[in-house]
């Protein structure tokens, strides 16, 4: 769907400098004469709103834990752009997709139990989405990473017509109940993967399982 000039009019309606500059990143043409902020410039925007809400703090007060009880294995965090029917994409000049909308989980665990904070941030009106579940190791059946795959609308750098069709690839951490599972954007590499190895290894002392499930999906 093309988003004319009246769209982008009416996503600035009653939005702040720094929401405007946002959605104006996502939504307004780019060209030599844009005022658009530069790839760099939105992320930064991005991290000092992160850094401003503390959320390992926050996570902590959130889950009732002190952080002298998370003392199994470190915390765990995973973070990346969260893409999903309300975010608004964009390729940039470095061929990386970012979303207006920014995901951080962190992982606590104490005991026999999993502790889980998220905060799901969107960028373009301020807002954020909180979610605090508590899991006992012993219900988890394992600890899945994903390879995802969405087609979507995305404008690509240096566009001056409407976002096109793209195909977004990402990856997701899962914590996998008989229940269902719960979801978590991240980056996967070598440290997120040492992470989610510990979190194997904390799953097979407390549950006396040979083998934890660890599964990829590609």
């Amino acid at each position: 769907m093309a988003r004319t000039n009246t769209a982008l009019e009416a996503a600035l309606q009653g939005r702040s400098p720094a929401q405007q500059k946002v959605i104006r990143y996502f939504m307004a043409p780019d060209g030599c004469l844009s005022k658009n902020i530069s790839d760099e410039e939105y992320d930064k925007l991005v991290w000092d709103k992160i850094n401003t809400l503390d959320l390992k703090r926050r996570a902590l007060a959130r889950t009732g834990l002190e952080e002298s009880q998370v003392t199994e294995i470190p915390p765990v965090e995973f973070r990346h752009w969260h893409f999903g029917k309300t975010a608004l994409y964009k390729r940039g000049i470095d061929g990386s997709f970012r979303s207006s909308v920014y995901q951080v989980s962190w992982l606590f665990f104490s005991g026999n139990f999993v502790h889980v904070y998220q905060c799901t941030i969107k960028m373009n009106d301020n807002e954020k989405e909180e979610r605090v579940e508590k899991y006992s190791l012993r219900d988890i059946s394992g600890f899945s990473v994903s390879l995802e795959h969405e087609e979507t609308e995305c404008r690509e750098p240096g566009a001056l017509n409407a976002a096109s069709g793209a195909g977004i690839t990402r990856h997701v951490f899962y914590v996998i109940t008989p229940e269902g599972k719960f979801g978590c954007a991240m980056v996967h590499n070598d440290e997120t993967a040492g992470k989610i190895q510990a979190m194997n290894a904390k799953l097979r002392e407390k549950n006396g399982r040979s083998k934890a499930p660890l599964v990829f999906s590609e």
